[in-house]
């Protein structure tokens, strides 16, 4: 989960995050949201091993797209005064 969080994640996300007209920053954390939202239900289901490392992978791409998405967008929609 964490290297897919490392190496997949951000990249994966970081195109949609730039498409300022369609998305923006709060429809990438969105789809990341459903990647892990994906992965529980998965995990859940799972049957075998394999079924439930794939969940694992998808749970790694929610993770690192939010964790290199949400501090920056925190960052913009903060006070100045708490900045």
């Amino acid at each position: 989960m964490w290297f897919s969080a490392a190496l997949l994640g951000p990249f994966l996300l970081d195109p949609i995050c730039h498409s300022q007209p369609y998305l923006g920053r709060r429809g990438a954390v969105f789809i990341a949201a459903l990647f892990s939202l994906a992965s529980a239900i998965g995990g859940s289901l799972a049957t075998s091993w394999q079924g439930f490392l794939i969940a694992r992978i998808f749970l790694g791409i929610g993770i690192g797209a939010k964790a290199s998405i949400v501090p920056i967008w925190e960052s913009e929609i903060l006070p100045p005064y708490k900045r």
